[in-house]
């Protein structure tokens, strides 16, 4: 457990875990208050999407803080890795958290102001999450070869 705190690829994904989860908490507050003021006792849909993705993101960080600790990689790979990964869970929920403030959407990318921009960042956001648990991976697998 100690290396979690050592690793800074860990410690780096172990802080945005405990981000993501404070995250997860408060949205839930804000997602159980709309249920209670709204008519048809229902939370704005961004702001349940924004709850959940929160909390399984924080339980996600702390997988690639697990992989980073035990990846053979270089550390500056590592942490590069982990930085990407949790720039766009941060992204997609900060974004899910400005939809349900909005609340005037249930379905962001039906008529998206820039379909451009849109279309560029999604492309980033699957690159830069499966490249980014690719190489964490790839390093974990390397690190089983070695023992």
């Amino acid at each position: 457990m100690e290396q979690l705190i050592i690793d800074p690829a860990a410690r780096l994904a172990m802080c945005g875990a405990a981000v993501f989860f404070m995250t997860g908490l408060i949205t839930g507050v804000w997602k159980y208050y709309g249920i209670r003021t709204s008519p048809k006792a229902e939370a704005p849909y961004y702001t349940n999407i924004a709850h959940r993705a929160a909390l399984l993101y924080s339980f996600s960080a702390i997988l690639l803080a697990i992989f980073a600790s035990l990846s053979a990689l270089p550390y500056w790979l590592n942490l590069s890795s982990v930085a990407v990964l949790l720039f766009f869970f941060s992204s997609a929920i900060l974004r899910y958290i400005q939809l349900g403030i909005k609340n005037e959407t249930e379905n962001q990318h039906l008529n998206p102001g820039n379909p451009t921009g849109e279309l560029v960042f999604l492309s980033l956001l699957i690159l830069g999450e499966v490249g980014g648990f690719l190489v964490l991976m790839i390093g974990f697998v390397m690190r089983l070869l070695q023992n």
